[in-house]
């Protein structure tokens, strides 16, 4: 399950009202493009969260392997003739 905003407002309140800092999300819950992390089963990716906000800018680092990001399209049965 992802993250709701009232999680993310829970995390910050939990940690002293201070933004906080949500990396390396599970693979599932994030877009294809995301890059794997090394243990396969997270992606390299980032949220900002703020106290009383909750996630003010996400980012991550995007897959640049063609083959993996072919390979993790038809995986979720994206039609990959319109990736160029």
């Amino acid at each position: 399950m992802d993250l709701q905003s009232e999680h993310e407002k829970y995390l910050c309140q939990y940690f002293n009202n201070r933004p906080v800092f949500v990396l390396n999300y599970p693979r599932e819950l994030k877009a294809f493009y995301m890059k794997n992390n090394s243990d396969e089963k997270t992606v390299a990716c980032f949220d900002l969260l703020l106290p009383e906000i909750g996630e003010l800018i996400g980012g991550s680092v995007r897959e640049n392997n063609y083959q993996v990001l072919r390979e993790k399209a038809q995986k979720i049965d994206l039609d990959i003739n319109n990736l160029y």
